[in-house]
């Protein structure tokens, strides 16, 4: 199985796309699990899940996984009521700015 490090993440229009495994990775944490259950559940090592976190604390310019997951609870709750819009790190870029 080839390990997704991160370097398939792009910049499009200065808007960054996530991998599928990055994806994977902040649904389980939204749902709780810890570094070491997500691995088991993708098969990748808990060094190689710190690391996922890690850029997707840098991709979303946030702190910790509760600063994550609140940006991540906000965008499910934004499309649950038709709010346009994927999870993606532009919107709080923008929302940084103003």
């Amino acid at each position: 199985m080839r390990v997704d490090r991160g370097d398939d993440v792009k910049t499009d229009s200065s808007r960054r796309r996530l991998t599928a495994t990055h994806e994977q990775v902040l649904l389980l944490i939204s749902k709780g699990l810890r570094n070491g259950e997500i691995g088991r559940l993708l098969g990748l090592s808990e060094r190689t899940v710190k690391g996922y976190v890690t850029q997707l604390l840098l991709i979303f310019d946030v702190s910790n996984r509760t600063e994550l997951i609140g940006l991540f609870a906000e965008d499910k709750l934004a499309s649950n009521k038709g709010i346009d819009g994927p999870c993606h790190p532009q919107r709080r870029h923008d929302a940084a700015k103003r």
